[in-house]
């Protein structure tokens, strides 16, 4: 019953949200995560891409966030932002690897944002 309430939602979600940004709603040792991932280009340099994650949810989102940038870069930042700056125009695929801690256990999950530099 739990996995299929999950997925309920997770599809409403999907289908529900903006499709710039990542949603991934995680069950985490049997507790549901909702996770987002966001980007906006930086009005000063068009080559720069200012990330950030956010979290619902009552539990301790680990402060550590794995970014891929989906250039052959790859930086481990304490927080939820981060900003990247590519060295050319393209299609890019940024990952955030973020952990999330349950009763003293911790869940992975990661969220994919697409971005398109000009």
């Amino acid at each position: 019953m739990k996995k299929l309430f999950l997925i309920a939602i997770a599809t409403f979600f999907m289908t529900a949200c903006d499709k710039d940004d990542a949603k991934s709603v995680v069950d985490c040792l049997g507790e549901s995560i909702f996770l987002n991932a966001h980007h906006s280009i930086s009005g000063e340099n068009p080559m720069q891409v200012n990330y950030s994650v956010t979290y619902e949810g009552s539990h301790t989102l680990n402060n550590t966030v794995k970014w891929d940038f989906g250039d052959g870069t790859q930086q481990t930042v304490t927080g939820t932002e981060v900003s990247h700056i590519y060295s050319q125009a393209g299609n890019y695929k940024a990952t955030a690897t973020v952990k999330v801690s349950v009763n003293g256990s911790t869940c992975s999950s990661d969220l994919h944002e697409h971005v398109t530099i000009q």
